[in-house]
């Protein structure tokens, strides 16, 4: 079957071309590594009508390209483009015909466009009700991805310094390059305990009856770390009365 050719037009095509085109497909920008791009691609499609050993070629007609269950193109001549910017795995379906009508089987590629970046959620371990741990903060992340699937999912990761206001980041990287981050901030870990000294008295000491200085006592917290919930209560015990 000729392609609408005129008469002196078919006059000029090898009658002996049996021998359907070559059609190749380009992908710009190329995929990355799993197969996948995270933005706009375009399939350029170039065919080759070589014919036999010994016989002279009849010439690419067209290119007729389309993507699976939608509407096919034909684009006359021995190129084409087609553009895609959606999101989702698209097989596209092309071959090419040459002037004599000869036209080769259906041939197939796959393009996968992932745009939307991946979902990541970071949680820590439990701090107490005032918002302060003394033992070390576990941070992990739980991570997904809809269409190209999770690359990459940070963590756990682990603070043990004391120190108020710290935080952790982690990251998630889907398989088409789209990353995504999650920070937990306001950490705050103290593990020294407050300190406690007795004011007005000293150890071994030996006071009169009347003249003895008033005992108490005094609690404090490292700078910058929880600070005292509850202050020490000064207790008096053993000891002897003597006469004057």
């Amino acid at each position: 079957q000729q392609l609408g050719l005129s008469a002196r037009e078919l006059a000029a095509v090898p009658l002996d071309d049996q021998v359907p085109p070559v059609t190749t497909a380009v992908v710009l920008p190329p995929p990355g590594s799993y197969g996948w791009h995270n933005g706009d691609a375009t399939i350029q499609l170039s065919a080759v009508d070589g014919g036999d050993l010994d016989k002279e070629p009849s010439g690419v007609a067209e290119i007729l390209h389309g993507f699976l269950g939608g509407p096919v193109v034909v684009a006359p001549g021995a190129s084409a483009s087609r553009g895609l910017g959606e999101e989702g795995s698209f097989n596209l379906q092309f071959s090419a015909r040459d002037l004599r009508g000869n036209q080769e089987a259906t041939r197939s590629l796959l393009l996968n466009i992932d745009r939307t970046a991946p979902t990541i959620l970071a949680v820590r371990t439990p701090a107490n009700v005032n918002g302060w741990s003394r033992t070390d903060v576990e941070v992990s992340a739980t991570c997904s991805d809809a269409l190209a699937g999770i690359e990459a999912c940070e963590g756990p990761e682990t603070l043990a310094n004391e120190g108020a206001g710290q935080a952790v980041t982690l990251a998630a990287v889907d398989r088409a390059g789209n990353r995504s981050t999650a920070t937990v901030d306001g950490i705050h870990i103290d593990r020294s305990p407050p300190v406690v000294s007795v004011t007005g008295v000293a150890g071994g000491q030996t006071y009169l009856r009347g003249a003895a200085p008033a005992a108490g006592c005094e609690t404090l917290d490292q700078a910058g770390l929880s600070g005292v919930a509850v202050p020490a209560a000064l207790a008096i015990t053993g000891g002897t009365t003597q006469g004057a």
